[in-house]
């Protein structure tokens, strides 16, 4: 196992071999990341792309631990404040105008139940693309993963709008996925589950301790899940 490091004000040899010598781009760190790694992200706010390409998102590969909250001089997990050092996923690139961000901020698909996202604010995701087969990018906008396992905790989930379902977060396929101890705030689905949208009949997400203020759709602000047949 490895910890890799990323604070985009480093200055050093952007190796990701310690907060002195971080990567700048999380999505870096991603690249090189494998199952049982852990990344530590130090507070800022971080875009999955330079460029304007809105179908670029934060993958999490599976088995990797991702942490947010330090301020950039931590060795252990337990030595970060996540309310102190807000870390910001954020798919607000482009122009500051909301019609070009990104369509999922983050993508946690096909992860196992080792995979972690904690201590981040995931905000400012944008799927707006209807009749795009097999690409949802009208679902998801903040979080989207079909067939996750993933832990997901101590997150502020925030900002972000779907024309279909899950503004805040998509759930589908064979999702297992725990969701505990996240803010869902002021996220929107034209269609279902403001904060939340769980699809399929092969679902059993594990959801508490969540805070949901300010979340719409047509159906189910805070959470829709399929009909179970």
């Amino acid at each position: 196992m490895a910890i890799i490091y990323v604070d985009l004000n480093a200055a050093g040899r952007n190796d990701g071999s310690s907060f002195l010598d971080a990567f700048t781009d999380l999505q870096s760190a991603l690249a090189i990341a494998g199952d049982g790694d852990q990344i530590f992200v130090a507070a800022g706010t971080y875009t999955p792309t330079n460029s304007t390409d809105r179908d670029i998102s934060f993958v999490i590969p599976s088995g990797v631990e991702i942490y947010g909250g330090f301020s950039g001089n931590e060795t252990q997990l337990n030595q970060r404040n996540i309310e102190q050092n807000i870390t910001i996923l954020s798919g607000n690139i482009g122009s500051n105008a909301a019609d070009d961000n990104s369509h999922h901020v983050v993508d946690i698909s096909n992860t196992n139940a080792s995979t972690v996202l904690n201590g981040f604010t995931i905000a400012d995701g944008r799927a707006d693309q209807a009749n795009n087969a097999g690409t949802n990018r009208e679902d998801g906008a903040g979080i989207f993963g079909n067939n996750t396992n993933a832990r997901l905790s101590n997150l502020v989930i925030t900002n972000n709008t779907a024309l279909d379902d899950g503004g805040g977060l998509f759930l589908g396929g064979s999702s297992n996925a725990g969701v505990n101890a996240i803010i869902f705030l002021d996220n929107t689905a034209s269609d279902n589950g403001g904060a939340i949208y769980i699809s399929g009949n092969n679902n059993s997400v594990a959801i508490s301790n969540n805070l949901f203020v300010g979340n719409q759709s047509t159906g189910g602000g805070a959470i829709h899940t399929d009909e179970i047949d």
